[in-house]
């Protein structure tokens, strides 16, 4: 077994007295008790990101299976030789299992939306095993089937009154959240100025507070976002580490992008040699840290991924066969499509975090898991019978955040408030709030150096220097990739506009996703092919 488990309590109280201390044996020894007594339904019991294999010498077959929502990444293959399952891609090609070549239609989906879609991997004919999928294997072959209903998602019905909502989302984080900061070796808690680790460090209580280290990244001390989570961690009396992205990041920064690649099987991007250098820096590691991710998609009303449609760099051939395979031209593209029934909408949010997560793959290498809650299985249940009302903006996190009165009342790194505050506050809180958006349009135009950084008295961003870096530090190395002979040899890229893009200022670049994503598949390239 690997990955992790949140509801090891629960899954014990499910098992007869005499089995109840298995739990005491690990993960493992408690999924094998479950499957001894339950069988292949054991699965759907299961709260966390995983992937389980249990060999049955008695039945004389083989169980293969992941988690509900497919976090934990496992690939399937299959040839005349049989059927392959690995977590690692790159094994396929280094035991001459499949041929390594590009899924045209994968490159799509990762140029426009950042992820690939619909099980598909970056490689020809090797997919991603679904969510909620059990493989099993015996002598007669090997079949496979979903352990869990999506339909039922919401199945307990959904809750009209606004205050009844608000209650029973309240109850259900009072109880989550402690969950995920059990841990005897303690937990690291990766901490900003936003809402979404604002939430759960609302529900943090006193015996999780004891064990828990708030971690904070950055480019400068003077911050935003390390000014406002030094201010939670100091409420939640917790010890706070800040990890600055300085001159030891930009020197290794080459090597941490080839990592960030090849540790993510290319579902990841050079921007990943940011959570590597992060991992690295970590004072003390733990077994898993707790993030925030995904809150934004599940509890906010913010719009998904954008797609990117620019296809000015991408080679005449492959732009047209991109421009058919898309599934969704529109600017919003396929995640931020507000037409679609609720629920649908939901579906594909959890296609978006499964296609653009790479987070566990990284942090494999330190021995260490990411977990959210957001994305804990009775968390998205509880969102699929949430009122169409409280996904209107921030009303829902607004409420959630109230819970720690203290919390509330301090601004997000954007001078946003939640609840009801003084006109004082929401004046001070409207202009920080226009002038960080000023900003950051300054920030991706040609204005003068002092309407830039400086706009603000303090840096917004955790990461605010990402253009400076292109322009000043990352150059030299992103020529000598994009500009190799084999690189425009593979008429992924017009080389001509890519020599035109880089004889500019890069820092001028008013997509930088564009950059990121001709480097990274650039190094999948490299990687797994050549």
């Amino acid at each position: 077994m690997d990955g992790y488990l949140t509801n090891q309590d629960e899954l014990i109280a499910l098992l007869p007295a005499d089995c109840r201390g298995v739990g005491e044996g690990g993960d493992a020894q408690l999924l094998l008790s479950l499957y001894a007594h339950f069988g292949e339904n054991y699965l759907k019991y299961l709260n966390g990101w995983f992937a389980v294999i249990v060999i049955d010498k008695r039945q004389h077959k083989v169980l293969v299976g992941i988690d509900r929502f497919g976090m934990y990444p496992l690939y399937i293959y299959k040839n005349n030789n049989g059927l392959f399952l690995t977590s690692d891609i790159h094994m396929l090609f280094h035991m001459n299992i499949a041929p390594a070549s590009l899924d045209m239609k994968g490159i799509s989906d990762y140029w426009v939306y950042g992820g690939v879609l619909e099980n598909r991997s970056l490689f020809e004919n090797i997919f991603r095993v679904p969510p909620a999928t059990l493989w099993s294997f015996d002598s007669g072959g090997g079949n496979n089937k979903t352990y869990f209903n999506f339909d039922s998602l919401g199945d307990k019905g959904p809750i009209i009154e606004v205050d009844q909502a608000v209650r029973a989302v309240t109850q259900l984080m009072t109880g989550l959240v402690p969950r995920y900061f059990e841990s005897s070796g303690g937990k690291n808690f990766f901490l900003s100025g936003g809402w979404d680790t604002r939430i759960i460090a609302s529900y943090i209580n006193d015996e999780a507070k004891r064990g828990t280290r708030c971690v904070t990244y950055g480019c400068d001390r003077k911050s935003i976002d390390h000014y406002l989570a030094n201010k939670i961690a100091v409420h939640l009396g917790c010890d706070h580490q800040f990890i600055q992205m300085d001159q030891a990041f930009l020197d290794n920064f080459p090597s941490l992008a080839f990592d960030a690649i090849y540790l993510t099987d290319g579902f990841g991007s050079v921007q990943n040699a940011i959570s590597l250098f992060i991992l690295d820096s970590v004072d003390r590691p733990t077994s898993s840290t707790v993030t925030g991710k995904f809150g934004s998609e599940f509890v906010r009303g913010a719009e998904g991924v954008l797609g990117n449609h620019d296809l000015a760099m991408i080679n005449p051939e492959l732009r047209g066969f991109i421009q058919k395979q898309t599934i969704d031209p529109r600017p919003n593209g396929w995640f931020g499509d507000k037409t679609l029934p609720y629920q649908e909408h939901l579906m594909r949010r959890l296609d978006e975090c499964r296609s653009v997560w790479a987070g566990n793959q990284l942090a494999e290498r330190y021995k260490t898991w990411t977990m959210s809650p957001y994305l804990d299985n009775e968390m998205v249940d509880m969102m699929f019978r949430m009122p169409g009302v409280l996904r209107q903006g921030d009303t829902l996190l607004h409420c959630l955040v109230l819970h720690d009165p203290k919390l509330s009342a301090m601004p997000t790194n954007r001078g946003e408030f939640a609840g009801k505050h003084g006109i004082l506050d929401s004046i001070v809180g409207w202009s920080y709030h226009s002038l960080w958006y000023l900003s950051l349009v300054a920030n991706s135009t040609k204005l003068p150096p002092w309407m830039k950084a400086d706009l603000l008295p303090f840096p917004t961003q955790r990461i605010s220097k990402w253009k400076t870096w292109y322009r000043e530090n990352f150059q030299p190395f992103i020529k000598e990739i994009l500009l190799d002979p084999s690189a425009t040899r593979r008429n992924l890229f017009d080389a001509n506009q890519v020599q035109r893009a880089l004889a500019n200022d890069l820092g001028q670049m008013r997509n930088l996703n564009i950059l990121n994503r001709m480097l990274s598949i650039e190094l999948v390239h490299r990687l797994f092919i050549d």
